[in-house]
């Protein structure tokens, strides 16, 4: 009796224990997928990156937002427009004008898609990114990725910020 418990519990901590990824690879084939209709001749392409939605997983939308961003902008066909950022640099423009120096705050945002996205609990201890590229001119998504990723990935890199 004690050897089919054994062999039953075996199996199940086998079956079901969280794959190992290599979370940084991950993150950079997501950034991959997602831009993959970005075509060669609009390198540079301004991207809006929107927090992702993390009702259904609290705190990990920012930190996946920090792991994408540094493939995003290394695999060099975009160039991202940080939205938590623009009051910081709109501040910034205000006191350039004050000073003299103006800076065309109208630059800023001119980004021709937005990437947005969710990050939720899933099955079996993983957590599931969505995410969707969307042309801010016809608003049709023109690329669309996903990714699960086992709970202690997330997890580890929480307590580390």
């Amino acid at each position: 009796m004690s050897r089919i418990f054994l062999v039953m519990l075996t199996v199940f901590s086998t079956t079901f224990a969280a794959k190992s990824i290599n979370f940084e690879k991950e993150m950079a084939t997501l950034a991959g997928s997602i831009t993959a209709n970005i075509t060669p001749e609009s390198k540079g392409t301004s991207v809006l990156l929107l927090p992702l939605n993390d009702k259904r997983a609290p705190g990990f939308g920012p930190l996946v937002e920090q792991y994408l961003t540094i493939p995003l902008i290394n695999q060099g066909k975009v160039s991202l427009v940080d939205r938590s950022n623009i009051k910081t640099i709109l501040d910034e423009t205000e006191l350039q004008a004050l000073m003299g120096n103006p800076i065309e705050a109208g630059k800023l945002s001119s980004a021709k898609y937005m990437l947005t996205g969710t990050v939720s609990a899933g099955f079996d201890s993983m957590y599931v990114v969505m995410l969707k590229l969307i042309s801010t001119e016809t608003s049709k998504i023109i690329g669309a990725a996903s990714l699960e990723i086992p709970s202690c990935e997330l997890e580890k890199r929480v307590k580390r910020n």
